[in-house]
């Protein structure tokens, strides 16, 4: 990785306020909200607390990926937050399953702004109205709820009766997608869904699979992956200059003097002509493999950017 692209990765966090419109939310009701939701998704809602969300996805029986979601739990409600795409197939699903249960569903992603509030003094500006606790990642006041992102980025839902405070911007928007390729947090899109087991998008690095809770839908699957190391695929972060790249691109890696299929586009942000990107490549990709877009004549080569966390998560146990 050269030093520029290094410069990149850290790219600097100033307050900003983003409207997250390709966010949806979903509010689940019903004396037996948790126990389905713990058949179908790959985290434990028994350790969901009163001031937490977990990340957790949705699979199909195969073990494949319909939704990456943060799931969350206020005033005896669970709520499910993710991309559009992943909330509408993975609701679909999960409608489908709980037609025997008391469960109710409900879209409010209309009663809701969805804004992403980021930057070095963003907490300090947020602590008078939700009294941010260090340990917490949830807070509620009246109708507001914050979600802690990250350590300086929140997501704020903003009941949408009230009236429009500081007006988001669609550069910060940019900025809060490459804050998210950089810290290697991914979100499915129609071109991703039903693709992926969730250790080839390091779902289990992100805390977001229990290997000792019971079974779910496609569970077997996961299982395998986690116990007899099956997984062949990781998802990588890259760098690069210009290129038209959007989800479901294929990546190629140089063999010899030839250029073969390596992988897939999962999220891609743009910025002055640089590029970041999350895409899943072989699990084994040495750091100095030259990469590029598909098709790319002028062959602008694609930098491997380190992850912020270890992959090493996938042979242990996670809570």
């Amino acid at each position: 990785m050269t030093d520029d692209a290094m410069e990149l990765y850290r790219f600097p966090i100033e307050d900003e306020v983003c409207e997250l419109s390709h966010f949806s939310i979903f509010r689940v009701s019903g004396v037996d909200r948790k126990t389905f939701l713990q058949g179908q998704l790959t985290c434990d809602l028994n350790t969901l607390s009163a001031n937490q969300w977990l990340l957790g996805a949705r699979c199909d029986a195969k073990g494949k990926m319909q939704g990456i979601l943060r799931i969350f739990e206020y005033q005896e409600v669970l709520y499910l937050l993710g991309s559009k795409a992943e909330l509408e197939a993975s609701i679909t699903e999960l409608k489908k399953y709980s037609i025997f249960s008391k469960v109710e569903w409900q879209d409010i992603s209309s009663d809701y702004r969805i804004l992403g509030v980021f930057g070095q003094s963003v907490q300090q500006r947020l602590q008078p109205q939700f009294s941010i606790e260090p340990q917490g990642n949830l807070f509620a006041s009246d109708d507001h709820m914050l979600l802690r992102w990250q350590e300086n980025r929140f997501v704020l839902l903003q009941p949408s009766r009230l009236p429009i405070g500081e007006v988001p911007n669609e550069q910060a928007l940019i900025h809060w997608k490459i804050h998210d390729i950089q810290q290697g947090i991914p979100h499915l899109t129609s071109a991703s869904l039903n693709e992926y087991v969730p250790q080839m998008l390091n779902l289990q690095a992100l805390g977001g699979v229990s290997f000792k809770k019971g079974c779910y839908s496609g569970q077997e699957m996961v299982a395998r992956m986690h116990y007899l190391g099956k997984n062949k695929k990781a998802m990588y972060i890259l760098h690069g200059q210009s290129g038209d790249a959007e989800p479901g691109v294929v990546i190629e890696q140089a063999i010899g003097e030839n250029w073969r299929r390596a992988g897939h586009i999962i999220n891609v942000a743009a910025e002055e002509k640089q590029l970041f990107i999350l895409a899943v490549l072989p699990i084994d990709l040495e750091p100095t493999t030259q990469l590029r877009l598909k098709g790319d004549e002028d062959e602008h080569i694609l930098s491997i950017v380190p992850l912020p966390y270890p992959l090493k998560e996938e042979t242990k146990e996670t809570e």
